[in-house]
């Protein structure tokens, strides 16, 4: 008898960390120093299996959601491709799709700056700080899942450097 899969509740991409930022404090004289978190989780699943199984993995359908955009600018279809194979998204629409279009999205990422003058304490030099923030350009929600896996690989590929 097959075993039935209970779908996983619903995950908003906006619940992740998105990007894994890192400061960067310049001095004024070009002189970079870069601080940088070190933390790296070893993720069961989808990471760890064969090649054949993760590309297996990421054939699977899910049910996903590309929010709308208050943006009047913004695509309303929203354009993907792997391998040459073209998937689009529509906008506040819920859509059946392969996982790997999806890894796309999760991986469509912007980081904008924000730039703070400070002074190093102990040098007494003038610095400047570059704090990065990174976001989704498509936010999404996974609506249904399947696969157990599904939740660690999403937040991994989530948490990927932009």
């Amino acid at each position: 008898m097959a075993q039935r899969r209970v779908p996983n509740k619903e995950q908003h991409s906006t619940d992740h960390i998105i990007g894994n930022p890192n400061q960067a404090t310049m001095s004024v004289d070009g002189n970079a120093e870069m601080k940088k978190d070190s933390a790296i989780e070893a993720v069961e699943g989808p990471g760890a299996t064969s090649k054949a199984a993760a590309l297996a993995f990421m054939e699977e359908k899910i049910t996903i959601l590309v929010h709308e955009s208050t943006d009047p600018n913004s695509d309303q279809l929203v354009f993907t491709a792997v391998n040459g194979i073209n998937q689009y998204f529509i906008r506040g629409k819920q859509q059946e799709v392969r996982r790997k279009y999806v890894n796309v999205l999760a991986n469509a990422k912007e980081t904008g700056y924000i730039q703070r003058v400070g002074v190093n304490e102990a040098t007494g030099n003038v610095t400047q700080k570059m704090i990065p923030h990174t976001a989704l350009k498509y936010p999404f929600s996974v609506i249904e899942d399947r696969n157990p896996n599904g939740s660690a690989w999403l937040r991994q590929a989530l948490n990927q450097a932009a």
